[in-house]
């Protein structure tokens, strides 16, 4: 998971897929539902950000994992 400017990636390493969702802003109205290690998780777009914001590494970059861990 990575964010630029007003784009956030979700990237699959072990498939080479990608999602980019454009113009994200903490205000958008927007939920996002992932499975990570077996549990599905359904939070709205501010909340993954959030948890990306603390997850993330010196190069602007956190695993979904690391996110999730920091979810509610």
């Amino acid at each position: 998971m990575s964010r630029v400017d007003d784009e956030l990636v979700l990237a699959d390493p072990d498939s080479g897929r990608s999602l980019i969702v454009r113009n994200v802003r903490e205000q958008s109205a927007c939920e996002l539902a992932i499975s990570v290690s077996g549990r599905q998780y359904v939070l709205a777009l501010e909340q993954w950000l959030l948890g990306f914001d603390v997850a993330q590494d010196s190069d602007a970059i956190a695993t979904l994992a690391a996110v999730a861990e920091q979810l509610p």
